[in-house]
């Protein structure tokens, strides 16, 4: 499978929060359309220093990341991203890494989101296209 690559609209949501409760225009938010990779088989959100920095993320403790090539390194993570991609959006952490120019886009965006890589186009694709499915554990009494 190769990679699939997606554009995805970034924001710092302490930003958006306050300008969508007093009707400010879009000016007043940080925000930034980035080129990202998307990769299921990471869990995270991941971007690149230079976009926490232009957004002005809160930084959170750092912690131990496992690389590729089986290195553990220091990162730090960031709160607060509004991510929105093919019409959905949510509110992330993310781990800051400051060796990448792209964005990825890990398991967790793309199950809160409901998004399906589509194998046969090498896309990304709403699992339905009118709403986000999720499942849940039925418990009974």
């Amino acid at each position: 499978m190769g990679a699939v690559r997606v554009s995805i609209e970034l924001a710092n949501n302490l930003d958006v929060v306050p300008a969508k409760a007093l009707g400010l225009g879009s000016e007043s938010v940080r925000r930034l359309c980035v080129s990202a990779v998307v990769d299921p088989r990471r869990t995270w959100l991941v971007l690149p220093a230079t976009v926490a920095d232009h957004l002005g993320l809160q930084r959170e403790e750092s912690f131990l990341v496992h690389l590729d090539n089986g290195q553990a390194v220091t990162r730090t993570r960031v709160i607060n991203v509004c991510l929105r991609l093919l019409g959905r959006e949510g509110i992330y952490r993310a781990v800051v890494d400051p060796d990448r120019d792209d964005a990825v886009v890990g398991a967790i965006v793309l199950q809160d989101l409901d998004l399906l890589i589509d194998e046969a186009t090498q896309t990304l694709r709403p699992r339905d296209p009118d709403t986000i499915i999720t499942e849940i554990e039925c418990v009974h009494a």
